[in-house]
């Protein structure tokens, strides 16, 4: 299986939205539904209100093709409320970026 990564924008000038979001119905991610989540219901909504730009790794071979993974780069800083502390501010910094 070959992979190839598209971005969303031109996945839906391509085909068009409502294509668009039948295929990205496919992906699954049973680990983390807040991953599945996104790409079905707010993809292309961020993707249309420039909050981010999504990626499609789409897995392809003779038979198929399928979205196998996706990443999301949003437009925006990440910001911490105050409300959360110092300590676990570092933990989520040290560990995720």
């Amino acid at each position: 299986m070959d992979l190839h990564v598209f971005q969303l924008c031109d996945l839906i000038n391509e085909i068009g939205e409502e294509i668009t979001k039948k295929f990205l119905a496919d992906f699954s991610c049973p680990i983390n539904p807040d991953i599945e989540s996104f790409i079905k219901e707010k993809a292309i909504l961020f993707e249309k209100m420039d909050k981010s730009r999504t990626y499609i790794i789409l897995g392809i071979n003779e038979t198929d093709i399928a979205p196998v993974a996706y990443f999301t780069l949003a437009n925006r800083p990440i910001t911490l409320e105050d409300t959360i502390g110092r300590q676990k501010k570092e933990t989520i910094f040290r560990n995720n970026f």
